[in-house]
């Protein structure tokens, strides 16, 4: 079974380049960390490479930003003139589910962990449905994300979500059109994934590499009792990581200490 994980992009500005920050996208390793290890996977992120347009795949995941929803559109009719069955997800799937069902197999507009492993059963047994809705998130469970796949593309390739969402309704973000929610996982389990993630990259990558970890997490420190277990967890773990977190977090001087030593 080959599978496509793909997060499309355009270039905005038309500058012909493309954007290898650090701070990127995780669907993919973590879709890839809901299938099965006999899955044949490639993440394809277009922020960093073009796609070879010559490969063939049996199902297809998409995800995109609202502003890349044509991309998104094209990749799908191009892969299913291939032969392949796309599926698109994200938060645009998820606030207009009806908008982009035409375009797509089907639509995941719930979370990720709740309904992916529910979608690829059912595609493997030819009854796949053309939408997804489950939308509760118990992300401890989850296996680790598959950090390997991203070896050799990604800057920094070992990096994780230990939160969901935010707890604040900021007029422009697209969480406070999702629905304010902020989800935060057991800390002894991010520790564990963290662990997990220099386990798989053992050998391929160097020590000090193994041990940046980005967290791609909306908000880190939105729940900042929490946040404060999260620094005291993995301090002895000898890491250095990095994260979005919002201003009330750096506003706290004991905090932004914390977050130092950890």
């Amino acid at each position: 079974m080959k599978v496509g994980i793909f997060f499309v992009y355009r270039d905005y500005h038309r500058r012909g380049r493309r954007n290898r920050m650090s701070m990127q996208p995780q669907i993919g390793p973590m879709l890839a960390g809901l299938l099965p290890d006999a899955a044949e996977i490639e993440i394809v992120n277009e922020t960093w490479d073009e796609p070879d347009w010559s490969r063939s795949y049996d199902l297809v995941f998409i995800s995109a930003m609202h502003s890349d929803f044509d991309r998104a559109r094209q990749v799908s009719h191009y892969w299913r003139r291939r032969g392949a069955t796309t599926v698109f997800g994200g938060y645009l799937a998820a606030t207009h589910p009806d908008t982009c069902s035409p375009w797509f197999d089907a639509v995941v507009s719930g979370d990720p962990e709740a309904n992916v492993p529910q979608l690829y059963a059912d595609f493997l047994a030819g009854r796949l449905q053309p939408r997804y809705d489950r939308r509760n998130c118990d992300a401890d469970p989850l296996r680790p994300p598959r950090c390997d796949l991203l070896v050799g593309k990604a800057r920094h390739p070992l990096a994780l979500e230990a939160t969901r969402g935010c707890p604040f309704a900021c007029d422009f973000c697209v969480l406070t059109g999702f629905g304010t929610r902020h989800h935060t996982r057991d800390v002894a389990a991010v520790v564990r994934d963290i662990r997990a993630g220099q386990d798989r990259l053992r050998g391929r990558l160097l020590p000090l590499q193994r041990n940046i970890v980005g967290f791609t997490d909306n908000n880190l420190a939105g729940h900042p009792a929490w946040f404060r277990r999260f620094c005291e967890a993995v301090a002895p773990l000898g890491i250095q990581w990095y994260a979005a977190v919002t201003f009330n977090a750096i506003a706290d001087p004991r905090l932004v200490a914390l977050m130092a030593r950890s």
